[in-house]
């Protein structure tokens, strides 16, 4: 009995380490895209392309100890024979209240920085969608003569009879 006890204090204790570890790694995330944000608008291009490196790793690690979180998740449902689809509010009353209220604040917190980084990515998205349509309009009623226009590399207009196709060799 007192062993079974130990291994359920033993998975709960990893769940909330796991919880703990989600909000910091979205915290750093939202830290990143408000740097993102910073970079984009002072135009440090540089540092921007290494912030980007880290917030694709920050990302990688959140995938990683998410899928790892829902799996412990699942552990703890099935422990307690909960069916696979049952939330966490669920799951609560089983725990006891110390580890009920611990695990419903943790999973708060990491709702509440989730949302955050909604916010801040969708408020990024939209910063650089206004500033690069006002450029390509801007470009537009300027030189006027240059749309739909295909260019060399030297910068020398060249004939082209087919409808022209811009490839993004990145993808």
């Amino acid at each position: 009995m007192k062993n079974r006890e130990t291994e359920s204090v033993r998975m709960l204790e990893n769940y909330v380490s796991f919880l703990h570890g989600e909000i910091s790694l979205f915290s750093a995330f939202s830290a990143l895209l408000e740097k993102i944000r910073f970079q984009v608008k002072n135009r440090k291009w540089q540092e921007l392309e290494n912030t980007i490196d880290t917030i694709n790793k920050t990302g990688e690690d959140i995938c990683t100890i998410e899928n790892t979180r829902h799996v412990a998740f699942c552990i703890l449902k099935e422990k307690y024979g909960l069916p696979p689809d049952a939330p966490l509010k669920l799951l609560s009353p089983f725990l006891g209240s110390e580890w009920g209220k611990r695990i419903t604040t943790l999973s708060v917190k990491l709702k509440l920085e989730v949302i955050k980084v909604q916010s801040q990515a969708k408020g990024l998205n939209c910063y650089i969608r206004s500033v690069s349509g006002f450029l390509t309009r801007f470009f537009e009623e300027v030189y006027p003569h240059t749309k739909g226009k295909i260019y060399s590399r030297q910068g020398k207009t060249k004939d082209n009879t087919e409808n022209p196709y811009i490839v993004n060799k990145q993808l």
